[in-house]
Formats: structure tokens, C-alpha cells, sequence
């Protein structure tokens, strides 16, 4: 108890391949292999609190960019230092421990694969997120320190008087979650690839982030990783949790059945 886990697995995920690009899809990818199921985990929590509207207000000015948003808030959270367990998890993963909120968003993401937001809710002007592409000329101080000067062709979430975070890539001195945060927001989105590579490599930007963002994340499953952090951050963090989240879907993704020919298959494949 307390050790590094026993054995380790590196992968090597082609670009086209983002689904395996966590563990719970590298599980599915191995169960579909041998004709088994995978399941996501129950999440079962207290949701003390109105709905996440009442405390939150979201409006997406980039609706084809972002074609989905979800996210829920927290409250009366107290941060601190991560429980053992997690901190070993992160490092097996290369990822320093910053706090036990901060940790669930990195760990979320190597679990389920889809990259999370966290903002200090009481930085944020009038509790209002606004996803927009940015104005040319307009710059930003990122978290790791540089100032980067944007074009219209950027995409930023913002309140009504700075930018939070630049999308799908990294967030903004000035809303990041500290040991003096209390109130919170999850945020989970579907940034388009196209706009998050092309501000990354013209910014020379690169995070786990925008790894995942610009190889494609699921837009139909955002809300289950907002599900889970939440749980988790209770657990460690205490306070409440809102009722509900948060979810703009402008295009909501439907399955349907694709007819597949076993004998064409075979024959392009040379079988």
C-alpha cells in the first residue's frame, strides 16, 4: 500500500487513433477485441444546490466552432493537498501534483480522455462565460507565464471584461484555481480541431490540452467526465454541488446503423 503501481504501459497512439487516448479507451479498444463490454463507472453524488444556471451563466458566440459546451459548479470547496493515492496515480502519468482539485481535472482526463476546464467562479465577472473567438490585437497572459496577442480566427472563453482561457489549449493568469478558491466551474466542450491547431501551431502552443483537442474528442460524451470530476472533487474537496449541468448542444449526435459489406471489406482488404 502506497507503493507505484507494480508495472507500467506506454502506448503509442497514432494521430488518427484519439479515442485511445485514455485508459478507459485503450480498455474498450482491448474489449472489442476479444468480444467483451467495458462499462463507465456509476456516479452517485448529493446535488445540494439549485441548478447550475442559477449560479452560472454561459453564452456561446462561436456556435460552429463549439458546437457543444456542458459544465456545473461547485461550491464551499476546500483546497488542498491530494491524497496519496492520486498523487501516485499523476506521477505514474509524468504529472506533478498542484491540488486536489487540479489533480481530479488532469486524472478525469487520463481516465475518460476528455480534456476539463476548471475557473475560480469568483474571478469571473457577473459569474458570466462568454466562448467567443477573439479580436485581433487582443492578448492574454497564459498559465505558463508568456503573453500571446490573438487574431479573429482564436477562440477564447471570457467573462464580460478579460479572457479565461485560450481553447482547447491552455488557461489564463488570473482564473486558475488556488488554495484561496472556494466557488467553481467544470467546464467540458468540443472545440473544433481545425481552429485549435492552427492557434497552437501559430502560437508555438502545445499542452495535453491541445493534444487532445486537436486529434478530436467525443462531442457526444461530455457529460459524464463533468459527472465524475464532480463526485471525485466532493469526496476530496467537500462543499456542494450543483444541481444538474449546464449543456448548449447545437448539434446533438445521433447513432445510426452503418451497413457494412463483409464481402467488400474483405476484398479490400485482401482477405
Amino acid at each position: 500500500v502506497g507503493q507505484p503501481f507494480d508495472y507500467l504501459m506506454e502506448l503509442n497512439v497514432p494521430p488518427n487513433r484519439p479515442d485511445c487516448l485514455s485508459v478507459f479507451g485503450v480498455a474498450r479498444d482491448v474489449a472489442a477485441n476479444f468480444n467483451k463490454k467495458v462499462y463507465l463507472q456509476t456516479i452517485r453524488f448529493s446535488e445540494a444546490l439549485d441548478h447550475t444556471e442559477s449560479f452560472v451563466s454561459v453564452s456561446i458566440k462561436a456556435r460552429e466552432q463549439v458546437p457543444r459546451y456542458a459544465g456545473r459548479y461547485l461550491m464551499n470547496l476546500r483546497i488542498g493537498e491530494s491524497p496519496l493515492w492520486l498523487q501516485l496515480a499523476l506521477e505514474s502519468a509524468n504529472y506533478k501534483s498542484q491540488n486536489n482539485v487540479q489533480d481530479i481535472i488532469n486524472y478525469i482526463m487520463l481516465e475518460l480522455g476528455q480534456p476539463l476546464m476548471v475557473y475560480d467562479m469568483d474571478k469571473v465577472a457577473n459569474k458570466q462565460i462568454i466562448v467567443r473567438r477573439a479580436e485581433d490585437g487582443e492578448t492574454v497572459q497564459l498559465l505558463d507565464g508568456s503573453t500571446v496577442e490573438l487574431t479573429s480566427d482564436d477562440l477564447v472563453v471570457a467573462d464580460p471584461t478579460k479572457i479565461l482561457s485560450l481553447c482547447g489549449i491552455m488557461g489564463a493568469r488570473g482564473s486558475d484555481v488556488t488554495e484561496s478558491s472556494a466557488n467553481i466551474f467544470i467546464e467540458s466542450a468540443y472545440f473544433d480541431p481545425t481552429y485549435v491547431r492552427r492557434t497552437a501551431d501559430r502560437l508555438n502552443l502545445s499542452s495535453d490540452l491541445s493534444y487532445r483537442h486537436t486529434r478530436g474528442t467525443d462531442r457526444g460524451a461530455l457529460a459524464h467526465p463533468v459527472n465524475q470530476a464532480s463526485a471525485h472533487i466532493k469526496e476530496l474537496a467537500g462543499g456542494e454541488v450543483s444541481k444538474g449541468n449546464i449543456d448548449i448542444n447545437a448539434w446533438p449526435a445521433q447513432n445510426r446503423p452503418v451497413g457494412v459489406s463483409l464481402r467488400r471489406m474483405n476484398r479490400m482488404l485482401g482477405l
